[in-house]
């Protein structure tokens, strides 16, 4: 995969997990521990609901950590493991 392949799929997937429905809640959960810090540091005053955090993520996903984005492309994988 293109490195700018895997960047969408991050962000698709930050995106999905952050602002899906409640049915996605465990997944979020894990997203949000992975990404707490990232979320703290980079998003401090961004309120959540409605994708915002979300879409704060996405405009500064080259200041993310490793372990943030390690995470992310871990639920993408498993996440299209699911669809096939």
């Amino acid at each position: 995969m293109k490195p700018t392949h895997a960047a969408s799929a991050l962000l698709l997937t930050l995106s999905t997990l952050l602002a899906g429905p409640a049915a996605m809640a465990a997944d979020r959960a894990k997203i949000t521990d992975a990404c707490k810090a990232d979320i703290k540091k980079l998003c401090p005053d961004v309120k959540p609901g409605g994708g915002r955090i979300a879409a704060c993520m996405r405009e500064k996903k080259d200041q993310m950590s490793s372990e943030c984005k390690a995470d992310l492309a871990k639920q993408a994988g498993e996440k299209k493991e699911s669809k096939t």
